[in-house]
């Protein structure tokens, strides 16, 4: 479901990422927090960004690099993969994708299998195995202490911290050079894509089409004043809805996104933002990219060695 931005000008220390649990991405450990379900961090139409092959190689060599410096410490991890759940996918504002909703509806299908393999997750069970004084250590060694933490101020007005030690701030110096540049530039230009829908959803044009899918929705018999709104109903845990059922309504949605111009009004909005914030933050985008391809060799020997 879209949210609305963070508090601004709040401090708020970088999340203990528990990285044996995330059985379905290891990208999210040393970030500075997590913005919904596979979110593109880069803005529409930057010139230039990374081939999925390329971050995928980067998210390889990050987990080896984890993997490597825990069994250091005397912990096991086991590398997990970047898109575990291929056909997984963000839409923040609307579902416009006729044929994945003729599939998945809502993603409930695929809510549950993530749900499936969390549980099912190697790193899990070995955590939980762990008596509680050694899962306290492995947690320490894999996210450190706050001796001397890198903090950042977002666009948001948020001023984040993240620690500097611990095998997962290890692994990202090892692979991006500069752990402090390489932190800040990433919290920055990750955070510009809830600033950019923030903004959108927040535009005039944005809840006028809006308005006007409401109406395309009420006429084919489905009462939801926004697409959030169906969303939440059928993604919501005690959701008693056939898959028949919610797949009808997704694709409904679908098709209203396209007739009603709220899919096109998106693509407007979106366009307009993202030109904004490459004038206000560009240069953390630039920063970050330039950054990962200059880790891409690295990447390439530490996965032909891994």
């Amino acid at each position: 479901m879209p949210h609305r931005g963070r508090a601004v000008g709040k401090r708020r220390t970088w999340p203990r990422i528990i990285a044996f649990t995330l059985s379905l991405s290891l990208a999210a450990a040393g970030t500075w927090g997590a913005t919904g379900c596979r979110p593109s961090t880069a803005l529409p139409d930057e010139p230039q960004k990374l081939a999925k092959r390329e971050r995928t190689l980067l998210h390889r060599a990050h987990q080896l690099l984890i993997r490597d410096c825990m069994e250091r410490q005397g912990f096991t991890t086991w590398p997990v993969p970047a898109d575990p759940v291929i056909a997984d996918r963000d839409f923040p504002y609307v579902i416009d994708d006729v044929a994945w909703a003729s599939e998945h509806g809502y993603g409930s299908d695929l809510h549950a299998r993530i749900a499936r393999l969390r549980e099912d997750s190697r790193n899990q069970r070995y955590l939980d195995e762990l008596s509680p004084r050694r899962r306290e250590a492995a947690l320490t060694a894999l996210n450190g202490t706050p001796t001397s933490p890198i903090t950042v101020t977002l666009p948001n007005g948020m001023t984040l911290s993240r620690n500097d030690n611990g095998c997962d701030a290890d692994a990202q110096a090892r692979l991006y050079g500069d752990l402090a540049t390489w932190s800040r530039a990433t919290a920055v230009s990750d955070n510009l894509t809830d600033l950019r829908r923030t903004r959108v959803r927040d535009a005039d044009a944005f809840k006028e089409a809006v308005r006007a899918w409401a109406r395309c929705m009420r006429r084919h018999g489905h009462d939801y004043a926004t697409p959030w709104q169906s969303r939440a109903e059928f993604l919501a845990p005690d959701a008693e809805h056939s898959r028949e059922v919610e797949i009808g309504v997704a694709v409904t949605e679908a098709r209203c996104a396209a007739s009603s111009g709220l899919t096109e009004t998106i693509h407007q909005l979106d366009r307009k933002q993202a030109a904004r914030l490459r004038e206000e933050y560009g240069s953390a985008v630039t920063t970050k990219l330039r950054l990962q391809r200059a880790a891409l060799p690295r990447a390439r020997s530490i996965v032909a060695a891994g």
